[in-house]
């Protein structure tokens, strides 16, 4: 009887080990992940700042540039819908 008492003390020992590691583990892991939003988050806000501090004029700018490269893409579009020949037919 005394043998199987301390089985299962030793089990519920191990088993609140491995509970703690993961724990651990899941926590760094959470820290982790934090610390890459909130980098994610300052570099975002680095690249627009100078896009909302200049206000309208940077969407302008903005929307002109899209605006060349939809023309682009639709220049390009009809240069090869027009380059393409259409299959032909071979008498055999």
């Amino acid at each position: 009887m005394v043998f199987m008492s301390s089985i299962n003390i030793f089990l519920q020992a191990i088993a609140a080990l491995v509970i703690f590691v993961v724990g651990y583990i899941a926590l760094l892991g959470c820290a982790i992940v934090g610390i890459l939003i909130a980098d994610l988050a300052y570099k975002g806000a680095r690249l627009l700042w100078p896009h909302l501090r200049e206000g309208a004029r940077s969407v302008d700018v903005l929307w002109a540039k899209l605006a060349g490269v939809a023309h682009m893409l639709l220049c390009q579009a009809e240069i090869i819908r027009n380059h393409v020949a259409p299959a032909r037919r071979t008498n055999s």
